[in-house]
């Protein structure tokens, strides 16, 4: 080592000192050198850091290994896997997918018969939505023709993709060829057969896979599945309970057979199951569960359908102390008061989205209509003049043009009634309640030829209690939160 020394933790390079630590090392011993990394080396450091979740690095080391040996078809595959990182809807990103297609297909150029890159690339290309994977998954079965998950892979395409729901029964046959005991499989199937209308094997092979996992509260779960697509909800809840009975604490089949529940109008049952489901989430490591307020707001919707509205107020109150900042439940719970004649306090709820989002024309619209109904007349007309100044829609910017006319009108203001009516009939020209109360004001202030001509256009135009209901839709940049209505 005339020319390389090593001493006090570094390393003499041609007279230059390099630290230790920036020297890649393939053990821990000092006086193993770079020089000395094989391939092979980086390739074991990348399978390594890969298992630990460690990808940019692992992807660093796979690099290496294809530098120091460039027919490295291993290395290429691993790199791959570690560019193909999907998130939990099995979504990746379009460069790491390029990348990783890139990585695979030059691993199948130098080894031909690579089963498992040929698969790998099939369910990358499938994801990123093209069908083409298809032949990827043909490849590797023919290579491995007992390949279970490119079977597995290959019939979730055809029945999801290609509409080639004999297909995929095919391929769960040669997964069932390969491994008779494969409960998921007999469930597929059996979803599958009931959808090409063949009953009697569709529930053969459900009753197979419940004989082969009989304590398996997923094949109870995928069971019942079935049985809701087909209609059989109270099989479904039949199933969801035998699943309970195995794991009591699955928080999905509560969810479900909350559900199914709901569907035949079971309320009580539904809401004993939500009970549950909220339990589960409240012991969740964060304390509560975001989703906590989602179970207060899903048992209002059951209450209101029951036509309990005082217990659905109380669900939406429960929502709000958990998300005080959320305006829909304000909303939801108005909606209900309302059901009661709670009016005040429907009033107050508006206001509270109104706190939250000062530009919401729905909620001015609301608050105003019922203001008029409580005797605060200037305070109606003060929030329809808000509405009117943040509405985007024509149909509802003509509503409330009407609703502030008309509290004029009972104000005696009869000339700013008029221009109200007159900006409704602009927008609306068809609706026969503007012409009929524009004929009306003015009447009262003396235009008896301008009162005729509306009073015979009401005449001539259907009759329509009130201007017609459209979706609010909040448009961009039309309204800026407070503060106050940033998420808690």
């Amino acid at each position: 080592m005339s020319n390389v020394l090593l001493a006090m933790g570094a390393v003499f390079v041609l007279g230059k000192a390099l630290p230790l630590i920036n020297v890649p090392l393939i053990s821990r011993e000092p006086w193993v050198l770079f020089s000395q990394v094989s391939a092979e080396d980086f390739y074991k450091r990348g399978l390594d850091k890969a298992k630990r979740k460690d990808f940019e690095r692992a992807i660093a080391d796979f690099t290496q290994a294809i530098r120091l040996k460039p027919n490295y078809f291993e290395a290429y595959y691993e790199r791959a896997l570690a560019h193909y990182q999907p998130n939990e809807d099995g979504e990746a990103n379009d460069i790491d997918s390029e990348e990783a297609i890139k990585d695979l297909t030059q691993a199948i150029r130098l080894k031909p018969n690579y089963a498992q890159a040929y698969y790998h690339r099939g369910d990358i290309r499938t994801n990123s939505g093209d069908d083409s994977g298809i032949e990827d998954f043909n490849q590797a079965i023919r290579l491995n023709p007992n390949y279970v998950e490119a079977y597995y892979s290959r019939a979730n395409l055809r029945e999801s993709e290609l509409q080639d729901k004999k297909g995929a029964v095919r391929d769960f046959n040669q997964i069932l060829r390969v491994n008779s005991k494969d409960a998921f499989a007999y469930i597929r199937r059996a979803e599958l057969r009931f959808a090409l209308g063949d009953q009697q094997g569709a529930l053969a092979d459900e009753a197979q896979a419940i004989r082969i996992n009989p304590k398996d509260a997923e094949i109870y779960s995928f069971r019942a599945y079935n049985h809701v697509s087909r209609g059989d909800t109270k099989g479904a809840i039949e199933d969801y309970t035998q699943g309970l009975r195995i794991n009591p604490n699955d928080n999905d089949i509560y969810y479900s057979r909350a559900l199914a529940r709901e569907r035949i109008r079971d309320f009580q049952g539904a809401i004993s199951d939500i009970t549950e489901l909220r339990r589960l989430k409240m012991a969740h490591p964060d304390n509560v569960h975001p989703d906590v307020a989602g179970t207060y707001r899903w048992q209002a919707e059951i209450h209101k359908a029951s036509g309990d509205h005082q217990k659905a107020i109380e669900d939406y109150t429960q929502a709000l102390r958990i998300q005080p900042n959320d305006k829909d439940l304000y909303f939801g719970q108005a909606s209900e008061r309302l059901k009661i004649g709670d009016k005040q306090g429907a009033i107050a709820d508006y206001t509270q989205v109104i706190r939250l989002q000062p530009c919401d024309p729905l909620a001015y619209s609301s608050r105003a209509g019922l203001r008029f109904k409580m005797g605060d007349k200037q305070g109606a007309v003060e929030d329809y003049t808000q509405a009117i100044k943040f509405d985007s829609i024509d149909v509802l910017t003509s509503s409330d043009y009407l609703g502030r006319g008309n509290v004029l009108f009972n104000l005696g203001n009869y000339q700013r009634a008029i221009a109200d009516y007159t900006q409704v009939i602009r927008l609306n020209p068809t609706l026969a309640q503007a012409y009929s109360k524009r004929a009306s004001a003015r009447a009262l202030i003396g235009d008896h030829k301008g009162a005729i001509e509306d009073q015979k256009k009401a005449a001539s135009l259907p009759k329509k209690t009130g201007v017609q209901s459209v979706e609010f839709v909040e448009m961009p940049g039309q309204c800026k939160s407070s503060p106050a209505s940033s998420s808690p």
